[in-house]
């Protein structure tokens, strides 16, 4: 079956198009070679306009091989609007089936490899329950970056998700992945490939904020 996307990227952000010029260009070396259809939600934070931060994007990631969509948020910095920013950016995700399978890549975070996605998938062969892990970490589901494939990411993201936001499930990642002993287990390959350092935790504590994005007092 002919598809029109290799793989589908979403990506939750804020409105910080400093950080973006940092790690955005960088995401690209990351992804060359592939047809992406990339779905960005843009939360707004005290600082600078969504409508800035969605210009800066749309430059960066103005590329003949990206499809890309994005979406404003006008109220953000908070556990309920980042829970609902992953469920929108899911349930638009899951209506386009690529060859692949789903990768998840927020905002704060920088390539530093030097192995394409494509190159790499093609040659483990990535299947539809496959798992490729891009950070350092324990071998479990997260929403740190990752590939997710096609039959797993709708049985542990798309099904996490379908869960409302409550004080009781507010993390998008927990709602998906938790326990870790059990997600895992519908996993029939993981693979590993260290690529990618978080750059966030640096840069909220930069800015004097909280990760939910509040002025420290």
């Amino acid at each position: 079956m002919e598809v029109d996307y290799d793989i589908v990227i979403c990506t939750t952000a804020v409105s910080r198009s400093e950080l973006h010029k940092e790690v955005f260009p960088r995401y690209l070396i990351f992804l060359e070679g592939l047809r992406c259809k990339w779905y960005i939600n843009i939360d707004q934070i005290e600082g600078e306009e969504s409508q800035i931060t969605k210009a800066e994007l749309t430059s960066i990631l103005n590329n003949s091989l990206i499809d890309l969509h994005i979406n404003i948020n006008n109220i953000g910095g908070s556990r309920e609007s980042f829970y609902r920013s992953a469920q929108y950016l899911v349930n638009l995700a899951k209506e386009t089936i690529p060859k692949f399978g789903y990768l998840w890549l927020e905002d704060d975070w920088r390539y530093y490899g030097n192995v394409t996605l494509k190159n790499y998938l093609n040659e483990i062969i990535f299947k539809s329950k496959d798992y490729l892990q891009l950070v350092t970490r324990n071998k479990e589901l997260s929403f740190n970056p990752s590939v997710y494939g096609i039959e797993l990411f709708n049985n542990v993201i798309v099904k996490g998700l379908a869960k409302e936001f409550t004080p009781d499930n507010a993390n998008p990642e927990r709602a998906c992945t938790y326990p870790p002993s059990e997600s895992i287990k519908l996993v029939e390959a993981h693979y590993t490939l260290p690529a990618f350092k978080d750059v966030g935790r640096d840069w909220t504590q930069s800015k004097g904020i909280w990760r939910t994005f509040q002025k420290k007092s």
